[in-house]
Protein backbone atom coordinates (compact mmCIF):
# COMPACT_ATOMS: atom_id res chain seq x y z
CA UNK A 1 0.00 0.00 0.00
CA UNK A 2 1.40 3.61 -0.66
CA UNK A 3 1.81 5.92 2.35
CA UNK A 4 0.53 9.39 2.35
CA UNK A 5 2.24 12.08 4.96
CA UNK A 6 1.48 15.74 5.81
CA UNK A 7 2.42 17.83 8.04
CA UNK A 8 -0.25 19.75 10.32
CA UNK A 9 0.93 22.80 12.76
CA UNK A 10 -0.96 23.37 15.95
CA UNK A 11 -0.06 25.78 19.25
CA UNK A 12 2.82 22.91 20.63
CA UNK A 13 4.84 22.81 17.30
CA UNK A 14 4.76 20.91 14.23
CA UNK A 15 3.02 16.92 13.88
CA UNK A 16 3.42 14.67 11.29
CA UNK A 17 0.76 12.54 10.55
CA UNK A 18 1.04 9.56 7.88
CA UNK A 19 -2.13 8.12 6.44
CA UNK A 20 -2.17 4.39 4.04
CA UNK A 21 -3.56 4.35 0.93
CA UNK A 22 -4.40 1.52 -1.34
CA UNK A 23 -2.30 0.89 -4.02
CA UNK A 24 -3.72 0.99 -7.92
CA UNK A 25 -5.17 -1.97 -9.39
CA UNK A 26 -4.03 -2.62 -12.84
CA UNK A 27 -6.81 -3.66 -15.09
CA UNK A 28 -7.00 -5.51 -18.39
CA UNK A 29 -7.85 -3.25 -21.27
CA UNK A 30 -11.12 -4.07 -22.85
CA UNK A 31 -10.87 -6.54 -25.64
CA UNK A 32 -11.92 -5.82 -29.38
CA UNK A 33 -14.86 -7.48 -29.26
CA UNK A 34 -15.88 -5.91 -25.71
CA UNK A 35 -15.10 -2.68 -27.77
CA UNK A 36 -17.12 -3.48 -30.32
CA UNK A 37 -20.25 -4.50 -28.16
CA UNK A 38 -20.02 -1.48 -26.21
CA UNK A 39 -20.93 0.23 -29.36
CA UNK A 40 -23.11 -1.59 -30.33
CA UNK A 41 -27.22 -1.87 -29.40
CA UNK A 42 -28.33 -4.98 -27.71
CA UNK A 43 -31.62 -5.70 -28.94
CA UNK A 44 -33.96 -9.15 -28.16
CA UNK A 45 -35.68 -11.79 -29.85
CA UNK A 46 -38.88 -10.24 -32.10
CA UNK A 47 -37.50 -6.58 -31.30
CA UNK A 48 -37.18 -4.57 -34.58
CA UNK A 49 -33.76 -2.33 -35.05
CA UNK A 50 -32.61 0.19 -37.63
CA UNK A 51 -29.00 -0.04 -39.06
CA UNK A 52 -28.30 3.01 -40.52
CA UNK A 53 -27.27 2.67 -44.14
CA UNK A 54 -25.20 5.39 -45.89
CA UNK A 55 -24.73 6.85 -49.08
CA UNK A 56 -22.24 9.08 -50.22
CA UNK A 57 -21.74 11.56 -53.86
CA UNK A 58 -19.61 13.92 -54.88
CA UNK A 59 -21.54 17.37 -55.08
CA UNK A 60 -20.28 19.91 -57.82
CA UNK A 61 -20.20 23.79 -56.64
CA UNK A 62 -17.19 25.97 -56.08
CA UNK A 63 -15.18 23.12 -55.01
CA UNK A 64 -16.05 19.39 -54.83
CA UNK A 65 -17.24 18.22 -51.75
CA UNK A 66 -18.55 15.14 -50.20
CA UNK A 67 -22.66 14.94 -48.81
CA UNK A 68 -23.78 11.83 -47.33
CA UNK A 69 -27.39 10.64 -46.42
CA UNK A 70 -28.72 8.18 -44.27
CA UNK A 71 -31.48 5.34 -44.86
CA UNK A 72 -32.60 3.04 -42.84
CA UNK A 73 -32.37 -0.90 -43.00
CA UNK A 74 -35.12 -2.67 -40.76
CA UNK A 75 -34.02 -5.86 -38.85
CA UNK A 76 -36.48 -8.31 -36.78
CA UNK A 77 -35.26 -12.02 -35.93
CA UNK A 78 -38.52 -13.74 -35.44
CA UNK A 79 -36.93 -16.78 -33.66
CA UNK A 80 -33.89 -18.40 -33.13
CA UNK A 81 -33.51 -21.64 -32.91
CA UNK A 82 -31.66 -24.97 -32.80
CA UNK A 83 -32.13 -26.50 -36.71
CA UNK A 84 -29.60 -29.86 -36.67
CA UNK A 85 -26.02 -31.53 -36.31
CA UNK A 86 -24.40 -31.92 -40.16
CA UNK A 87 -20.93 -32.48 -41.23
CA UNK A 88 -18.86 -29.54 -42.52
CA UNK A 89 -15.73 -30.75 -44.39
CA UNK A 90 -15.15 -33.95 -41.63
CA UNK A 91 -16.92 -32.26 -38.75
CA UNK A 92 -19.41 -32.13 -36.83
CA UNK A 93 -21.48 -29.09 -36.27
CA UNK A 94 -24.07 -27.07 -34.75
CA UNK A 95 -26.85 -25.49 -36.99
CA UNK A 96 -29.43 -22.83 -36.50
CA UNK A 97 -32.28 -21.06 -37.93
CA UNK A 98 -32.36 -17.68 -37.57
CA UNK A 99 -36.04 -16.24 -39.13
CA UNK A 100 -35.57 -12.47 -39.98
CA UNK A 101 -37.60 -10.11 -41.48
CA UNK A 102 -35.56 -7.56 -43.65
CA UNK A 103 -36.91 -4.47 -44.24
CA UNK A 104 -34.70 -2.31 -46.72
CA UNK A 105 -35.70 1.55 -47.01
CA UNK A 106 -33.00 2.66 -49.45
CA UNK A 107 -32.89 2.78 -53.12
CA UNK A 108 -29.77 0.84 -52.78
CA UNK A 109 -29.58 -2.87 -52.71
CA UNK A 110 -28.43 -3.95 -49.14
CA UNK A 111 -27.95 -6.96 -46.98
CA UNK A 112 -26.46 -8.20 -43.88
CA UNK A 113 -22.79 -9.48 -43.61
CA UNK A 114 -23.80 -13.12 -43.00
CA UNK A 115 -20.37 -13.76 -42.10
CA UNK A 116 -20.27 -11.98 -39.06
CA UNK A 117 -23.70 -13.41 -38.32
CA UNK A 118 -22.97 -15.49 -35.57
CA UNK A 119 -19.45 -14.48 -33.65
CA UNK A 120 -17.78 -15.70 -30.49
CA UNK A 121 -15.27 -13.12 -28.35
CA UNK A 122 -12.63 -16.29 -28.73
CA UNK A 123 -12.55 -16.41 -32.99
CA UNK A 124 -11.76 -13.94 -35.82
CA UNK A 125 -13.02 -16.08 -38.25
CA UNK A 126 -15.99 -15.59 -39.86
CA UNK A 127 -19.52 -17.90 -39.66
CA UNK A 128 -21.00 -20.69 -41.96
CA UNK A 129 -23.67 -19.34 -44.01
CA UNK A 130 -25.77 -22.56 -45.91
CA UNK A 131 -27.21 -21.96 -49.21
CA UNK A 132 -30.30 -23.66 -48.85
CA UNK A 133 -31.49 -20.99 -46.54
CA UNK A 134 -32.35 -17.30 -47.26
CA UNK A 135 -29.69 -15.03 -48.83
CA UNK A 136 -29.81 -12.01 -46.71
CA UNK A 137 -26.41 -10.20 -48.23
CA UNK A 138 -29.01 -8.75 -51.24
CA UNK A 139 -32.20 -7.31 -50.16
CA UNK A 140 -33.53 -5.02 -53.44
CA UNK A 141 -33.95 -1.45 -53.07
CA UNK A 142 -37.15 -0.04 -51.46
CA UNK A 143 -37.95 -4.28 -50.75
CA UNK A 144 -38.90 -6.78 -47.87
CA UNK A 145 -37.77 -10.46 -47.57
CA UNK A 146 -38.45 -12.57 -44.86
CA UNK A 147 -37.25 -15.63 -44.65
CA UNK A 148 -34.78 -18.17 -42.29
CA UNK A 149 -30.95 -18.17 -42.29
CA UNK A 150 -29.14 -21.06 -41.88
CA UNK A 151 -26.03 -20.86 -40.00
CA UNK A 152 -23.40 -22.27 -37.89
CA UNK A 153 -20.72 -20.79 -35.58
CA UNK A 154 -16.59 -20.38 -37.08
CA UNK A 155 -15.38 -23.53 -37.91
CA UNK A 156 -12.22 -23.21 -35.09
CA UNK A 157 -14.83 -23.64 -32.12
CA UNK A 158 -17.89 -25.43 -31.24
CA UNK A 159 -20.67 -23.75 -29.81
CA UNK A 160 -20.13 -25.59 -26.37
CA UNK A 161 -16.24 -23.72 -27.08
CA UNK A 162 -17.92 -20.45 -28.01
CA UNK A 163 -17.23 -17.58 -25.76
CA UNK A 164 -19.69 -14.87 -25.60
CA UNK A 165 -22.12 -16.24 -28.51
CA UNK A 166 -23.50 -13.50 -29.77
CA UNK A 167 -25.65 -13.13 -32.82
CA UNK A 168 -24.87 -9.59 -34.59
CA UNK A 169 -26.16 -7.96 -37.23
CA UNK A 170 -24.68 -5.59 -39.36
CA UNK A 171 -24.99 -4.49 -43.09
CA UNK A 172 -22.35 -6.31 -45.91
CA UNK A 173 -21.69 -2.95 -46.91
CA UNK A 174 -23.03 0.75 -47.10
CA UNK A 175 -23.58 0.13 -43.26
CA UNK A 176 -22.29 3.08 -40.98
CA UNK A 177 -18.73 3.17 -39.29
CA UNK A 178 -18.59 2.26 -35.88
CA UNK A 179 -15.76 4.52 -35.55
CA UNK A 180 -17.12 7.27 -37.53
CA UNK A 181 -18.40 9.98 -34.13
CA UNK A 182 -19.76 12.52 -36.89
CA UNK A 183 -22.40 10.10 -38.73
CA UNK A 184 -23.44 7.78 -35.87
CA UNK A 185 -24.20 10.69 -34.12
CA UNK A 186 -25.83 11.37 -36.86
CA UNK A 187 -27.90 8.33 -37.08
CA UNK A 188 -29.03 8.66 -33.04
CA UNK A 189 -30.87 11.43 -33.53
CA UNK A 190 -33.20 9.08 -36.34
CA UNK A 191 -33.16 6.49 -33.66
CA UNK A 192 -30.93 4.06 -35.76
CA UNK A 193 -27.71 1.95 -35.18
CA UNK A 194 -24.29 1.05 -36.87
CA UNK A 195 -24.79 -2.54 -35.54
CA UNK A 196 -26.53 -4.62 -33.11
CA UNK A 197 -26.62 -7.67 -31.23
CA UNK A 198 -28.59 -10.09 -29.25
CA UNK A 199 -26.72 -12.43 -27.08
CA UNK A 200 -27.37 -16.10 -26.80
CA UNK A 201 -27.72 -18.76 -23.74
CA UNK A 202 -26.89 -22.00 -24.03
CA UNK A 203 -30.44 -23.32 -24.07
CA UNK A 204 -30.95 -21.55 -27.39
CA UNK A 205 -27.82 -23.29 -28.69
CA UNK A 206 -29.16 -26.39 -27.39
CA UNK A 207 -25.59 -27.71 -25.53
CA UNK A 208 -24.78 -29.35 -22.88
CA UNK A 209 -21.32 -29.40 -21.13
CA UNK A 210 -20.10 -32.47 -22.00
CA UNK A 211 -19.91 -31.83 -25.52
CA UNK A 212 -16.29 -30.90 -26.85
CA UNK A 213 -14.93 -27.26 -26.97
CA UNK A 214 -12.90 -27.76 -30.00
CA UNK A 215 -13.86 -29.49 -33.10
CA UNK A 216 -13.10 -32.98 -33.90
CA UNK A 217 -13.42 -34.90 -36.52
CA UNK A 218 -16.61 -36.64 -37.46
CA UNK A 219 -16.42 -40.73 -37.41
CA UNK A 220 -15.71 -41.90 -41.09
CA UNK A 221 -19.18 -43.66 -42.63
CA UNK A 222 -18.75 -47.37 -43.69
CA UNK A 223 -20.58 -48.85 -46.25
Amino acid sequence: MKSLTFTTRVAAGAITIMLLAPASIAQALPTSFERELKGASKVQIGQKVSLAAETCNLVRGPSLRLRCSLSKFDVTVNSFQFKEMRNSIGFDEHTYAVDVTLENYSKEDLGLDVGALLRCSNSNLSSSFYAEGLNPQNVLGRSQLTGVIIASFPSDVTAVGCKNPTLWLSLSSSGVNPKDKKAIKKAKKRKMSAVAYIPLTDSQLNVTSDEPTVRKPSAPIIG
